[in-house]
Parts: structure tokens; sequence; C-alpha cells
């Protein structure tokens, strides 16, 4: 059974082990969002360092006081996707802002400067050429909804030696603790390996 767990922003360049291409940018360009975290609607509502409340889009949002910034997370119960943002502490402008797949980082990351300028971004995607949309395709046809949170699946990928996902899925319904896990080639969609894992007794 998947539990979603929300990681703080200073690890979040760690916590995956793929390889992204970073795309510095030396002219520094100004921040055309102009986005800025709301101080006092956080400071009013917050508990134990801590805001989370439905959005008008009825995503849920969660946002958290660090030592040096804020962090928020805005996920919709029927996607696997959560969109990630950090804002500098002093003036709540935008300091990160990019979005997770499951748990893993996917997409173009952008860092800016606490005047606003975009510094880098970082590309997840570009050793994946085999896609998330490739990949969708190919768990559908096994069977396997990968789109739509819940029932025991999970995705991750590494780009340690080579581009890798890893697709787990309970055997059965009546036995979750008992999964399938497919590794499939990032290149070429291939599935490179399939095992059974027993998570509990």
């Amino acid at each position: 059974m998947r539990v979603l767990l929300f990681i703080p922003l200073a690890c979040m360049m760690f916590f995956s082990s793929c390889k992204a291409q970073v795309k510095q940018d030396s002219a520094g360009k100004k921040n055309t969002i102009m986005e800025r975290f709301d101080i006092e609607r956080f400071n009013k509502n917050k508990v134990n360092g801590q805001y989370n409340f439905i959005n008008i889009e009825h995503a849920q949002v969660r946002q958290v006081e660090n030592k040096e910034d804020y962090t928020e997370e805005i996920k919709l119960p029927t996607s696997p996707y959560t969109k990630v943002k950090a804002y500098f502490k002093v003036k709540g402008f935008l300091k990160i802002s990019g979005e997770k797949f499951y748990a893993v980082p996917v997409g173009v990351w952008k860092y800016f400067d606490s005047n606003e300028k975009l510094q880098k971004e970082t590309d997840w995607d570009t050793p994946f050429a085999f896609t998330i949309k490739d990949l969708d395709k190919k768990m559908k046809s096994l069977g396997i909804e990968i789109m739509v949170p819940g029932g025991g699946v999970n995705v991750h990928r590494s780009n340690i030696a080579s581009p890798l996902y890893i697709v787990s899925y309970p055997v059965n319904k009546n036995n979750p603790y008992q999964i399938y896990q497919l590794k499939i080639d990032g290149k070429t969609g291939e599935t490179i390996e399939k095992t059974t894992v027993v998570t509990k007794n």
C-alpha cells in the first residue's frame, strides 16, 4: 500500500537516484510569474508549523514552515502528480518550482534567487526517451492503471547506470502485501525484469 510522504525541499534534490540535465541561466532572467507565499494567511492558520487546506480547485494543499523557507505541495486526489514549490522565508518570493510523479521529480524544475531571477533549470525527463506517457500505455496494456492513484500501485525511476522505471502493483486485490515489481528500460520501454516481492507477512 503506497503512503504519500511530504518531503522537505532541502532534501528534494537528493531523494531521487535520477540524474538530470541542469541548465544554468547566466543571464539571470527575471521570474515573470512573480509568485509570493501568503505569509500572513499561513501564520493565521498554521498548526505546529503546518497549514493544510483544500483550494478552490479541490486540490489538497500542504504548506510547511522550515528554517530557511516555506514549502508547499498541491495535489488533486485523482492525479499521481503533485506540484511542489518553495518560497524564501523573508519576503515569500518563489524559490523553487517543480512537479512530482508519485514521489519522483519529473519535468523541468526552476530555481530562483531572492531577487526573483531565474538561476537554473533542471530537466529530470532528459534521460528518459521512453516517457511517462509511453509507460502509461505499456501498463494499460498489462491491465495496470498508473495515472489514477491507489490500488497499491507505485512508480519510481532512477538513472544510476541507465534510465530505469520500477513499477510495483499487487499480485491480486485480495493480497496487497504480495506485489509484482517490473523493471522497465527508460530508453526502450523493454521489461528487463519481473519479480514477486512480499512486503508484509
